[in-house]
């Protein structure tokens, strides 16, 4: 996967969704579990205290900002 998720006019969350292998299995079935939903969220949990270890705290600030933008996104796009 290259670095650049995105290009000067256009963020693909989608994508970046749709080719999660992670994704992929929880849809399979046409049903998201609640054992799906937790492990999901431990897998965040996990990839956040990776970052929480290795990042500045400059770097955290950054990475809460982008989230919360993200989030923002991905809500407006299903609305």
């Amino acid at each position: 996967m290259s670095r650049l998720i995105f290009d000067s006019e256009y963020l693909n969350v989608e994508e970046l969704i749709l080719e999660n292998s992670n994704f992929q299995k929880m849809i399979s079935d046409n049903k998201i579990t609640d054992d799906e939903k937790k492990d999901q969220s431990d897998r965040v949990i996990g990839i956040l205290n990776q970052l929480d270890e290795i990042c500045s705290d400059e770097e955290i600030e950054l990475i809460k900002k982008l989230l919360a933008e993200l989030c923002v996104l991905v809500a407006i796009n299903r609305m």
